[in-house]
């Protein structure tokens, strides 16, 4: 059996969304329009992963705040 190699990978927030027409119809009165745990540019090092091969780009989950990142493996 192969042992699973694992890498660190760097987080870089590329962009916070806005969806106004989507935040406007099902937010609450008061609710920020972006999210407010992020600035773009911010970037993470997550030690440990097993994950990405190379280079990705994905997506919180959060439908009325998204955010896109890319996660990088780091070789060395």
């Amino acid at each position: 059996m192969r042992a699973t190699k694992y890498y660190d990978v760097k987080i870089t927030v590329l962009k916070k969304l806005e969806v106004g027409d989507i935040h406007d119809e099902y937010a609450s009165e008061g609710v920020h329009t972006t999210c407010l745990n992020y600035k773009e540019g911010q970037e993470y090092i997550s030690k440990h992963c097993n994950k990405p091969k190379g280079t990705e780009i994905f997506c919180c989950a959060d439908g009325l705040h998204p955010v896109l990142y890319k996660a990088e493996r780091i070789e060395e």
